[in-house]
């Protein structure tokens, strides 16, 4: 109680009404390393983003975790900023309102949040551990050990969680193992978002999709599944309860109520931003890791295991498969070519200076090297990359998998490794998409991410493909998918399809009939390279 009264306040005191200010909707994206606010108005334009990075404790034993309060903090601290900047004397919508004008506020607040994550809390909703993410390998040999088993098979038949480190069913499993006296002093285990809900509203809720992202949840009857929580060793009454994507709760000031809508997971919410929804569309992003994903109304669970399938809305489900490897392979490649700076591309750029104002990119090393790998008259001639750095998911779903260049000549210099690394990153995704494909033919695909500021890497992904891309204008599109959902939830939005007309579509890239011949040949010969190193992998 004294958490949820502390947190109320907080949140209450962020903003100051200004009655020369249009009612807007505020979309809040907790991520891997930072969270970020944006405002949207009611016809979806831009109004203010702001963005707080946060630390990661990483170490060789696999460890990925962050601390939950801190993730409180600055999730506070962006809404504070950001509407604070939206009730000043710069707000953009000043010039909206007569000075007599009724007074304003935010229409409601979404959520959206990284997928995967576990905390364990005691009695009183206290962190036991720091967040464990996505990301975190440790409970790799438990992931090994229980695939493949007739309980895991199913498991992945009604959850659509394929078993691998990043489960919270698998984190579970290790953690009852590896400290036995911390999983029995548990009282609840919850994703970063449940516990922000919890500090904000005393409750122990969770949405239905990132409930679908833990290997816990039958997704299709939208409750926890009995098989999986045995699996785990818990029972439902250590878990948070369901509910729709678009439940609300609300703090209140003297005459004012501000809902808050507890959203979906990040994933999902990128293919609504990016308004990627309909039948033949999928959406690719390359950012720090990467994925490729539909949104499709049938449960369909791969024989095979290699794709997700998370709840986004009713009858909506979001299908396909995660990278571990993206940008952040280019941070290593840049680290090692001793480049320096930030290496996604566009990264560079300053932060923006005021609600709605974009930074103004500049060029850095890697932007630099990209041009010149890209301008190589042979592509990477001969080279291949296999870009399994940090494991990989989707869709081979092997935490032990690495890295490797195969066919390396002394002709070979840094611009021709660079280009086979884009490569290998797109042939990874393409793996994915191919897959989709073949299930129900895709005509268009929607690109978004960092790699998107490199025109040629964009062309190079259309080739891969074989198929058409246009990039979408959401550079924040979990935190865009968010205030979709909060505008269904409070009756701005009629149907989440409605998106479309607040989509702004960028430029368009064909595929060339013989770049896509060529990628072919090479892709057949990457799909060669996991299977034949993979035994080795696993001994190294």
């Amino acid at each position: 109680m004294f958490y949820q009264l502390l947190t109320c306040l907080q949140i209450l005191t962020l903003r100051t009404v200004n009655p020369f200010f249009m009612d807007f909707f505020v979309g809040l994206d907790i991520g891997t390393s930072s969270v970020k606010a944006l405002a949207l108005g009611p016809s979806g334009e831009a109004l203010g983003v702001r963005k707080k990075p946060y630390p990661v404790q990483t170490d060789p034993s696999g460890r990925h975790e962050e601390d939950p309060e801190t993730i409180v903090q600055a999730t506070l601290s962006v809404l504070r900023t950001l509407l604070d900047d939206l009730a000043g004397p710069g707000s953009p919508g000043r010039h909206l309102a007569s000075p007599d004008a009724p007074a304003r506020r935010p229409v409601c607040i979404a959520l959206s949040a990284a997928m995967h994550g576990l905390i364990a809390l005691d009695e009183e909703g206290r962190p036991l551990t720091p967040l464990i993410t996505w990301a975190d390998t440790r409970a790799a040999a438990e992931a090994a050990a229980f695939k493949g088993t007739p309980a895991a098979r199913d498991i992945y038949r009604l959850t659509g969680t394929p078993i691998h480190p990043m489960s919270p069913l698998i984190k579970l499993r290790w953690l009852r193992t590896a400290r036995p006296d911390l999983f029995a002093k548990a009282a609840t285990f919850v994703s970063i978002k449940e516990y922000l809900w919890f500090r904000l509203f005393g409750v122990f809720e969770v949405d239905r999709s990132i409930a679908s992202a833990t290997g816990l949840f039958d997704t299709q009857a939208g409750r926890w599944y009995p098989p999986a929580l045995e699996a785990a060793g818990i029972t439902p009454d250590r878990l948070s309860k369901p509910v729709p994507v678009t439940h609300q709760r609300s703090c209140t000031l003297p005459g004012l109520e501000v809902p808050f809508v507890i959203g979906a997971g990040d994933g999902c919410l990128a293919n609504l931003g990016s308004g990627v929804i309909a039948p033949g569309e999928a959406s690719v992003t390359i950012g720090t890791s990467g994925a490729v994903r539909v949104v499709t109304n049938r449960w369909q669970p791969d024989p095979e295991e290699r794709l997700f399938q998370y709840w986004l809305s009713e009858g909506m489900f979001v299908r396909g498969g995660a990278s571990n490897n993206g940008g952040n392979v280019l941070d290593w490649f840049a680290g090692i070519a001793n480049w320096g700076g930030a290496a996604t591309p566009g990264q560079a750029a300053p932060a923006a200076t005021g609600p709605g104002q974009a930074a103004r990119p500049e060029t850095s090393a890697l932007d630099q090297a990209l041009d010149e790998a890209f301008a190589l008259p042979k592509e990477s001639e001969g080279l291949l990359f296999l870009p399994y750095l940090y494991g990989e998911r989707a869709p081979i779903w092997d935490a032990a998998a690495r890295g490797a260049f195969i066919g390396l000549r002394s002709y070979h210099k840094s611009p021709h490794l660079l280009r086979a690394v884009t490569e290998g990153i797109g042939y990874a995704l393409y793996d994915t998409f191919r897959l989709l494909d073949a299930e129900a033919p895709i005509h268009t695909v929607y690109a978004s991410g960092g790699f998107t500021q490199n025109e040629a890497w964009v062309q190079q992904l259309a080739d891969t493909f074989g198929k058409t891309v246009r990039l979408t204008d959401e550079a924040d599109a979990s935190a865009t998918g968010a205030v979709f959902l909060g505008m269904l939830a409070t009756g701005a939005l009629s149907k989440l399809s409605d998106v479309k007309r607040h989509i702004l579509e960028g430029k368009t890239y064909a595929p060339r009939p013989e770049r896509h011949a060529y990628h072919q040949r090479y892709y057949t010969l990457y799909r060669e390279l996991y299977p034949a190193l993979s035994k080795t992998f696993h001994q190294l």
